[in-house]
């Protein structure tokens, strides 16, 4: 099974699901439903991103040997679920699964994770024409905390755009809902339902193990605005005796040149940052990353971004705020050391990607990884970026 699509990025969501899924996908292919036909034999190849229709036979018996190979590999990093994900000189990286329904909550043990770095809530929003009651929303947080308990989970506020809830709450329809009403913007524009979304975070965080995260943050003011409302709606359940957790860490999530140029007022008031990278590079290089035609310019490892990564992250070293990476690059081995040398200890992506991370992690030396994030980041162009990196790979195959 897998997905070949015509349209789509390779950050969008079919491809997340996919990755949650372990299946292969293969995005933008432009004509992929046009070429083929029911009865066809196809390869999906994820890796490389091709798609082969009625392969000749060579090709099929060539397939089916990567495949037995990599399987073989897939049950050699599953010994690793019991390993603590430690580098050779003794640092721990936490190395947590990225979910959107309490169903994917067993990934945390499945796959020996450090906690949930990314609970998706706004699946609870979509494909309906009503929005669910508090009681719903609750029982599915509940859920997940009960079932990763004691290990922490980081609940992400609804991040929604116009586009999937003009029906529910009778708006129009935008243009381009990256750019419009979407996250943290649409959860102020609507009170009552950010406040019903957070009486059902509070009230499941009873177990202490939940962790609040707001999306899309711009600026200090929005920040300000969200935990404006946090507090009325710790007020009411106070008022009406209803437990929750007293301490529930609060964060933002790091996805707009401007949260960058804000970092340091926003790691004042936040208890934590995530750098979610996948927005983060599409707004940087103004490359929409569901678009075909410009999808290859959607860079990680441009100069831009690795800068704005060093950014956040000394920020949260400079004011003592745990910084995370949740997006494509976090589950991408090209770049898992170098964010290791740039001074990322929390890692957050599907549970089928963390056996190859953990992998990278424990035979990962930190003075090394400092040198090799020295090295790019002093680079004079990002096709050196590249070639550095693919060294760095080609040298770690070697032994």
């Amino acid at each position: 099974m897998g997905f070949a699509t015509d349209t789509e990025g390779r950050t969008s969501h079919i491809v997340n699901m996919a990755d949650s899924l372990g299946i292969p996908a293969v995005v933008g292919l432009k004509r992929v439903t046009r070429q083929a036909s029911p009865g066809d034999l196809i390869i999906i190849d994820g890796n490389d991103g091709y798609v082969h229709i009625n392969p000749p036979p060579e090709v099929v018996r060539s397939y089916r040997k990567k495949k037995r190979a990599q399987e073989d590999l897939r049950k050699e990093l599953v010994k690793l679920k019991d390993k603590a994900p430690v580098t050779r000189c003794g640092t721990n990286i936490d190395l947590c699964v990225n979910i959107e329904s309490s169903g994917e909550a067993s990934s945390v043990q499945e796959y020996g994770a450090s906690g949930i770095g990314l609970f998706r809530t706004e699946f609870m929003y979509i494909n309906r024409k009503t929005l669910p009651e508090e009681e719903e929303v609750y029982s599915e947080i509940k859920e997940v905390a009960e079932m990763a308990h004691p290990k922490p989970v980081v609940v992400r506020t609804i991040d929604l755009g116009a586009d999937k809830m003009a029906e529910q709450l009778n708006m129009k329809p935008e243009m381009n809902s990256f750019m419009g009403m979407r996250g943290i913007r649409l959860s102020l524009a609507y009170p009552g339902l950010f406040k019903t979304h957070l009486r059902a975070i509070l009230r499941a965080s009873v177990k202490g193990n939940l962790v609040l995260m707001y999306p899309m943050i711009t600026g200090i003011k929005e920040l300000r605005s969200a935990n404006h409302i946090l507090r009325e709606v710790k007020e009411d359940l106070d008022a009406s005796g209803i437990e929750y957790d007293k301490n529930l860490k609060v964060g933002v999530m790091v996805e707009t040149p401007a949260a960058v140029i804000e970092i340091e007022r926003l790691a004042r008031d936040a208890d934590f940052l995530s750098i979610g990278t996948n927005d983060l590079i599409q707004y940087s290089l103004a490359v929409d990353r569901i678009s075909d035609g410009v999808s290859h310019l959607y860079n990680p490892s441009d100069l831009a971004i690795l800068g704005m990564l060093r950014m956040v992250i000394e920020a949260g070293r400079k004011f003592s705020r745990p910084v995370s990476m949740c997006g494509e690059m976090a589950s991408d081995e090209f770049y898992t050391e170098l964010l290791i040398g740039m001074g990322l200890r929390s890692f957050s992506m599907s549970g089928v990607g963390l056996p190859a991370i953990k992998q990278v992690v424990i035979n990962a030396d930190i003075e090394k990884c400092r040198l090799l994030a020295e090295e790019v980041l002093a680079a004079d162009d990002n096709a050196e970026v590249i070639e550095i990196l693919r060294d760095n790979r080609r040298q770690k195959r070697q032994f």
